[in-house]
């Protein structure tokens, strides 16, 4: 059973739980702390990337190189193509609320999410996906030659780097069609979704979004609102439930998942609040469907079987035995322990002087 109370059912994740914004370390994927650098250098006038394409000159480029190397979407780019980008892309900044392109518009640029946050709405659907730091989105439009699929709005005070059609095409299609290979590679190793159509795969793998996590960042809190499903694509993630045990919070742990695996799916498949918390216990990649496509991409068998496991999910009551007996356990073993360790102490000092 997925859910099948593991042999860590005692740890707890307080330490987590309390901080969920770890510091930046050697894991951790760098793009909160390039945002706000990225912010602090337009407010002050001298990010090198505020002159024109152009005008740039060595100094600015190597500078702009370096900052943009380590966000995700320019991650598989070697540095003399992030450079070539750099010496054409223009760099936009966009206040609260402007629309940057409408469900519909003809697709005539590429961009990449460096600060801030845009909501991609969709007319079929109520739901918003939230669009983060270092995501690259636009490329499906200019790949298959169709209108936007959906509406991108700033949230808040928002930085994109744009690329042209025709720079995008240049740099970036080869690898962005490897991408979609090797996300619809990973979608036929699901077993989930071994069901779904060869059409239904490709189409997922146009939809997954890329998220990576730093580990012991919390991926999904419980008791938020749902709004994602996760493919674990690379990494490992602990499912964590909080009991309130005297009045303070207890923090158990309900399984491992890893690559292959997903989760969300419960709270998307009810209409509910997050069950339980998701932890990175490791540097982690995942594969992100969003509410709103979900009930397009997951029908039929896949579905079905998804159900299944959602009722293997364990109720509330479950997961309190699953404590008090794993707590009983353990405190056998140290009550054991100390009895061991008496009777050699006791032993010693029975034993005649020589």
């Amino acid at each position: 059973a997925r859910f099948e109370t593991t042999t860590h059912a005692a740890i707890e994740f307080n330490t987590v739980m309390e901080n969920p914004s770890p510091q930046m370390n050697d894991d951790a994927e760098p793009v909160t702390y390039l945002a706000g650098l990225l912010k602090s250098e337009y407010t002050r006038g001298t990010a090198p990337f505020l002159v024109p394409p152009s005008l740039r000159n060595e100094e600015d480029i190597l500078g702009t190189v370096d900052l943009l190397k380590r966000y995700p979407a320019l991650a598989s780019l070697p540095d003399h193509d992030i450079r070539k980008l750099v010496e054409v892309a223009t760099f936009l900044r966009l206040e609260a609320g402007t629309i940057l392109f409408n469900q519909g518009d003809f697709p005539d640029a590429y961009y990449i999410l460096l600060a801030g946050r845009i909501a991609l709405t969709k007319s079929n659907s109520v739901d918003t996906i939230p669009l983060l730091p270092g995501m690259g989105f636009g490329e499906l439009g200019l790949l298959r030659n169709v209108p936007r699929a959906g509406t991108c709005t700033a949230s808040e005070p928002t930085h994109l780097l744009r690329l042209r059609k025709d720079h995008y095409l240049d740099l970036y299609e080869p690898q962005h069609k490897l991408d979609l290979e090797d996300r619809f590679t990973f979608i036929e190793q699901v077993p989930l979704l071994m069901y779904l159509s060869r059409e239904q795969k490709e189409r997922m793998a146009e939809f997954l979004l890329r998220q990576r996590f730093p580990r012991n960042s919390v991926i999904v809190r419980e008791g938020a609102e749902a709004s994602n499903m996760y493919f674990v694509k690379e990494g490992e993630v602990a499912v964590v439930r909080t009991l309130i045990i005297g009045g303070e919070p207890r923090f158990l742990e309900l399984s491992r998942l890893a690559a292959g695996d997903y989760f969300g799916e419960w709270e998307l498949v009810e209409g509910c609040t997050r069950r339980a918390s998701i932890i990175a216990l490791a540097p982690t990649e995942c594969l992100v469907l969003s509410r709103i496509d979900f009930p397009s991409l997951i029908t039929g068998r896949a579905l079905e079987l998804m159900r299944r496991h959602v009722a293997m999910f364990p109720s509330d009551n479950e997961v309190l035995m699953a404590y008090r007996d794993q707590k009983r356990w353990n405190d056998y073993k140290r009550s054991l322990t100390q009895e061991i360790v008496q009777r050699k102490v006791e032993r010693r000092h029975c034993l005649p002087a020589t």
